[in-house]
């Protein structure tokens, strides 16, 4: 079979990248400090079109119906997932993107998939699995077992289309171009693959609250020698962050009260 699976997975892949570059609306669809909460709320409400369970079952069907503001609230909802640990995500993340990087793709694709078992809505880890699916796939096909081979690229296309929802939804969520009309980033660093994946260099990054409050991350990087800033909206990752934070100072503040307690008696 000499069917060339690198033009074949890139085109499934990356289709509704073609226009990455122009990936900033021109027109806000989605408001993040009007919008959020609400959206948020729709997606707990099992009566609802956007109640997160079923748009979680479409999503994991590779629904072609779904739309992208579908996409964004399925995103938004996640924010309220048990599961959702931001700073811990980002380190299994980077795990499966660095075993995927070092060619140990058997590795990338077991870790990947117990991981979506409980953050099926990952960036990274979409993108990571897709890639390890495709690469092993290869391996396949040079060792002439044709048929692992169609399957594994098969698995690819699966989670690339997912990756690929998320990447248009983000993309559907803000300009991007003003801190208060930011891009909408479900995990600390999901705006930075985002803009790696656009086709753009990262030159600098750096955080800081828009006008609004919501904390954002500001991304500087540049395409034919041209740089501009980038902002996502990263409110909703740092509001878990600090609410675990102010959780282990009272468990902690409670373990010094109960120790003082011992000693005086």
């Amino acid at each position: 079979m000499k069917t060339n699976i690198i033009i074949l997975l890139i085109g499934l892949f990356f289709s509704s990248h073609s226009n990455a570059q122009d990936s900033i609306q021109k027109v806000p669809v989605f408001d993040y400090h009007n919008d959020f909460n609400r959206i948020l709320k729709e997606t707990q409400n099992e009566e609802s079109d956007l109640n997160y369970n079923k748009l979680l079952e479409r999503f994991q069907n590779n629904d072609s119906t779904l739309s992208n503001q579908e996409t964004l609230a399925l995103m938004i909802g996640f924010t309220k997932n048990q599961y959702f640990k931001p700073q811990l995500d980002t380190l299994i993340e980077l795990e499966i993107s660095d075993l995927r990087k070092k060619r140990n793709y058997r590795e990338a694709i077991t870790k990947a998939n117990q991981y979506l078992k409980t953050h099926p809505l990952s960036y990274l880890a979409l993108k990571e699995i897709a890639i390890s699916y495709y690469q092993q796939s290869k391996n396949f096909e040079k060792e002439m077992k044709l048929d692992s081979s169609v399957l594994f690229i098969d698995s690819g296309r699966y989670y690339g289309i997912r990756h690929s929802k998320i990447f248009d939804a983000m993309r559907y969520s803000g300009k991007g171009n003003d801190p208060n009309s930011p891009i909408f980033s479900l995990g600390l660093t999901d705006g930075e693959h985002f803009i790696t994946d656009a086709g753009h260099k990262i030159e600098q990054k750096d955080v800081d609250w828009n006008n609004y409050g919501d904390f954002i991350e500001i991304i500087s990087a540049a395409k034919n020698l041209e740089a501009k800033l980038y902002f996502f909206i990263i409110q909703h990752a740092k509001a878990i962050i600090d609410e675990e934070e102010d959780k282990k100072i009272k468990a902690q503040k409670e373990a010094d009260k109960k120790g003082s307690g011992k000693k005086k008696s």
